[in-house]
């Protein structure tokens, strides 16, 4: 890992997804066992409206512990790629907590536009964060909002949810940011990915790559969700790790987007502790291991 500094209490290293064990490699040193069973790719898949209901215990939990790790990474990201953060600002997929727009970016939140498709999410935010601009839009129809070009836009594990249609969200997104001009710099995308993706993603870029119809999904319940990887050619690999690829992809092909980063991101309170999980942050809370990582990705308007 390249260490690259110091952000309050915590070291900041970037990674590649060579160094990051998953929960379930972690696992299996401890003995346990897991299965795999086939999947059928699917092209017809389209994402649904979601529903989201008021944030469980466990996951308040989760954000508040894991908080001060994320604003040491954005932090340190936003000085070392040196994104501008003197204009606009709109958190898509911002949910019922708006954990990115409120408490994770390093912005004044007088300049954050919450988005959200799901209107129980936005009530929900709406009274938590009274004053706060919250508008009911879709990632795939954010320019229906009218607002000015942004100089960011933000996400927080929300981008997969676009599953298939992830090209064409990214389409809205270069569209919404400011591009270059003498004097100012050109608006930025900032996702950090924590949570698993959903599979829609995970299968629309495993067909871009020519994989199919059949693959090995393994699965793993730690607590609440699944751990997934695929088994491709005998090699396993993450799921995060796919997404990654997916992002990589259709940035490097837009032509009004440029990849600034686009790899993991690791926060630890004590480095060197040999632990380089790919979803600590689910063990954080009951473990303290003061360790979290994610997947970062990074992208500017181009001319």
């Amino acid at each position: 890992m390249q260490d690259i500094g110091r952000e309050g209490d915590y070291q900041i290293s970037l990674a590649s997804e060579t160094e990051i064990l998953s929960t379930a490699e972690l696992l299996r040193a401890y003995g346990f066992k897991f299965g795999w069973h086939n999947v059928t790719l699917r092209r017809d898949r389209e994402p649904s409206d979601l529903y989201i209901g008021e944030l469980s215990t466990d996951q308040r939990i989760k954000e508040e512990s894991t908080r001060p790790a994320l604003q040491a990474i954005l932090r340190l990201a936003f000085r070392k790629f040196e994104i501008p953060t003197d204009g606009g600002v709109i958190d898509v997929g911002s949910g019922p907590s708006g954990e990115m727009g409120h408490h994770l970016l390093p912005v004044e939140n007088r300049k954050v536009i919450h988005s959200d498709l799901s209107g129980p999410a936005n009530q929900q935010n709406r009274e938590k964060h009274p004053g706060t601009r919250i508008e009911t839009a879709s990632m795939l129809d954010l320019l229906s909002l009218g607002l000015p070009p942004q100089t960011i836009l933000s996400g927080l594990s929300s981008f997969t949810v676009m599953g298939q249609n992830m090209a064409r969200g990214f389409d809205q997104f270069a569209q919404m940011l400011r591009p270059p001009a003498e004097g100012e710099a050109p608006g930025h995308i900032v996702h950090l990915q924590l949570d698993q993706p959903g599979i829609g993603a995970v299968e629309m870029e495993l067909l871009q790559q020519g994989r199919g119809p059949g693959i090995e999904v393994e699965r793993l319940h730690v607590g609440h969700r699944p751990e997934k990887n695929v088994r491709i050619e005998g090699r396993v690999i993450s799921i995060m790790e796919i997404l990654r690829q997916c992002f990589e992809r259709i940035v490097r092909k837009h032509p009004s987007l440029e990849m600034v980063y686009n790899d993991w991101i690791v926060a630890e309170k004590k480095p060197g502790g040999g632990m380089f999980m790919q979803s600590g942050l689910y063990l954080n809370t009951g473990l303290d291991f003061d360790y979290v990582s994610g997947l970062l990705t990074i992208a500017k308007r181009a001319a």
